[in-house]
Order: structure tokens, then C-alpha cells, then sequence
């Protein structure tokens, strides 16, 4: 059984605990992409460079790099959304745009075992195109990552988006935490997932300034993530 729980209200980008944990999100990238840049050097100054040993370096800096750039984007992202330019929010079909996101990401569920299903219709709501797309995609990227089993659910119906994974649910202690800008579960710490703990901050923020709200459920079967737009 799943229950609702209150879902706060979006907190400050860039309080003195936020900035900490930025730091720290982008120090470690920059210190692997630093340490292999030397490593490399120090091999080619001394003549004892190997060919498939620096192709796989030069991966791992790559990876670094497009994590670390990925970090970047998202903080950019969230500082737009707290700005008052936003472009009119015009009419979007949300089944559509969710339906174009699970193609996107099904090759990343894929690759996590996950197995996406969707059941969308239109779904006309007043948000614009990025914006929708940007909620969906981080409630559903979310559920990849962090849901322990395979089956995850997409559900658009009238102005409502629904994300549904099966996993073990949250933990009381981490129901408010996890909405907090690069705040991370403490299951997600464990299995060393890969994340900069924005994407749930980023899909609120989005949700509110389109005047939506966004509510959670959680439980031993699983979480599920609902948003809820007005209709355009």
C-alpha cells in the first residue's frame, strides 16, 4: 500500500548547505579529469604510454567531463526557473510529450533493467514544451536510477502525469529531504548511483511555476510521483 505524503515547498537554490554539496558534486569530477590528465602526461613525458590503457583514461575523463557538464546545466536550469521571464505557457499536449520521453530514455531504462510502460492520451495542459518535457523527464529518469524493480509506469491522464516505480518506497526520514537541491536518498549512496540530486528540485520548480502542484505516495510497493497541471 502506497500513501500520500505532503511534498514541501520548493526550498532556496543555493543555501550555505546546498552550496556545500555542490562543491562537493563538482570537486570530484574535476579531481578524477585532473589526476588522469597528469597520469597521462607523466607516462608520455617518460616514454611508457600504452595505447589501450590511455583510450580507456581518456573514456573515463570523457565521463567525467559530461557528468560534471550535466551538473552544470541542471544548476542553470534551476536558476531559470526561479527568474519571472518565462516564456507564455501556451497549450501542451502532455501525453504526447510523455510519450516522446520514454522512447528517449527507454535505452537508459534498458540498460538499468528497468522495463517502461506507458499508457498516455491527450492530455492538453498550460505549460510550455520544455517545461513539460523536463518534468517528465526527471520523474522518470528518477525512477530508473533509483527503483530496485524492473517495471516502472508513465500515466497521463487529463492534466495529470503519474511516474510509478516498485521498489522499496522512502523512508520516513528522506520523504522531505530528497526535494532539497542536491539532496540524495540514502539508498541511492549505497549503491553508488550516479546523480547530483536535482532532478525531483528541478521537476517541482517546474511544476510550480506553471501553477501545478506535485504530490508523492510512497510505501512497500513502491513510489509515485503525480503532477498535476492546469488545463490549457
Amino acid at each position: 500500500m502506497v500513501t500520500a505524503v505532503p511534498v514541501p515547498e520548493p526550498a532556496r537554490l543555493l543555501d550555505s548547505a546546498a552550496l556545500s554539496r555542490l562543491g562537493h558534486d563538482l570537486r570530484s569530477p574535476l579531481t578524477g579529469i585532473i589526476g588522469l590528465a597528469g597520469l597521462m602526461r607523466r607516462k608520455i613525458t617518460c616514454g611508457g604510454a600504452d595505447p589501450v590503457q590511455q583510450d580507456r583514461q581518456l573514456q573515463l575523463i570523457a565521463d567525467s567531463a559530461t557528468g560534471l557538464l550535466a551538473t552544470i546545466e541542471r544548476v542553470v536550469a534551476l536558476a531559470k526557473l526561479e527568474t519571472r521571464d518565462d516564456e507564455p505557457p501556451g497549450s501542451t499536449d502532455c501525453g504526447t510529450v510523455a510519450a516522446e520521453v520514454v522512447a528517449e530514455l527507454t535505452p537508459a531504462a534498458v540498460e538499468h533493467g528497468r522495463r517502461l510502460h506507458a499508457s498516455t492520451g491527450p492530455a492538453p495542459a498550460a505549460i510550455t514544451p520544455a517545461a513539460a518535457r523536463l518534468i517528465v523527464t526527471e520523474l522518470l529518469d528518477n525512477a530508473i536510477k533509483y527503483s530496485t524493480e524492473a517495471d516502472i509506469e508513465v500515466t497521463v491522464t487529463g492534466a495529470a502525469i503519474s511516474v510509478a516505480d516498485h521498489g522499496p518506497g522512502l523512508p520516513a526520514g528522506e520523504q522531505q529531504r530528497i526535494f532539497q537541491p542536491f539532496e540524495r536518498g540514502t539508498a541511492a549512496e549505497e549503491r553508488e548511483v550516479a546523480g547530483s540530486g536535482l532532478g525531483l528540485a528541478l521537476a517541482q520548480r517546474a511544476t510550480v511555476r506553471h501553477g501545478g502542484t506535485l504530490g508523492m505516495a510512497t510505501g512497500p510497493d513502491g513510489t509515485v510521483f503525480t503532477v498535476t497541471l492546469p488545463r490549457a
